[in-house]
């Protein structure tokens, strides 16, 4: 009897021991870190070593971008230098506006001159407004005038605006309100909303009642508003979009 209570309580500590020795394998189990890996990986090193090689394959692919649009732009620019009117328009206004290169107005009138001299009336448009706010040229109202007459001659209703109100500001040319109202009624007639606009001003002071602070000789319409344009854009018509902005 006493022989079996032996056997039986030395058989209980051998199982006790057991456990305990799975319990401490089990926590070091629990603590060891964890490595994922994709399954389809044999080599951990390769998860490494691929982000740098897509971080060069972008920078690949940009250099090829970029030097692709310096090819196309010196193409173009070739083009231009042979005559192709779409060309120097094209180069003209990624100049003005900066689409695609650096913003630089020299350039894009120097484009823009081009198209012109060619009696392009677009760019006659734009050159005209290079010289009005002085952008990339000395500023001179009278080589401004001289472009917005040749595109306004074409019948660009932009241009005949701006011919309108320097007639009648005096801007460029002598002042003139005759000329003004046949360039704004020209322009009116193919339905220009700031021609019809500064019709409708100038004939509203026609009548004697309307304020001499607004007439057009006086110096509180012709004052400095816009410095940056020159003279005072807006007195009997709204402020114009001009281009060369």
């Amino acid at each position: 009897m006493t022989r079996c209570i032996m056997t039986f309580f030395v058989l209980i500590c051998f199982v006790a021991s057991c456990a305990a020795f799975q319990a401490k394998n089990d926590i070091e189990e629990a603590n060891a870190p964890v490595i994922l890996q994709d399954e389809n990986i044999s080599d951990p090193k390769h998860v490494i070593d691929d982000k740098p090689q897509n971080v060069e394959s972008v920078k690949q692919e940009q250099n090829s971008d970029a030097e692709d649009a310096l090819a196309k732009l010196e193409k173009m620019k070739k083009d231009a230098e042979n005559g192709s009117l779409e060309a120097q328009l094209s180069l003209g206004r990624m100049y003005m506006f900066g689409e695609g290169v650096i913003r630089d107005f020299s350039e894009s009138a120097k484009w823009y001159r081009m198209a012109a001299e060619k009696g392009n009336d677009k760019a006659q448009l734009q050159l005209g407004g290079l010289y009005y706010n002085g952008n990339g040229v000395d500023r001179d109202y009278s080589e401004a005038f001289k472009w917005f007459k040749l595109a306004a001659e074409q019948r660009d209703a932009k241009a005949q605006v701006i011919l309108g109100h320097m007639y009648k500001e005096g801007i460029g040319a002598s002042q003139n309100i005759e000329k003004a109202i046949k360039w704004y009624k020209i322009a009116a007639e193919q339905g220009n909303a700031d021609a019809q606009s500064a019709l409708g001003g100038i004939f509203s002071f026609a009548d004697p009642a309307a304020s001499p602070s607004k007439d057009p000789a006086s110096p509180q319409c012709r004052s400095e508003a816009f410095p940056r344009r020159g003279p005072s854009i807006s007195c009997l018509s709204p402020p114009l979009p001009l281009p060369g902005v």
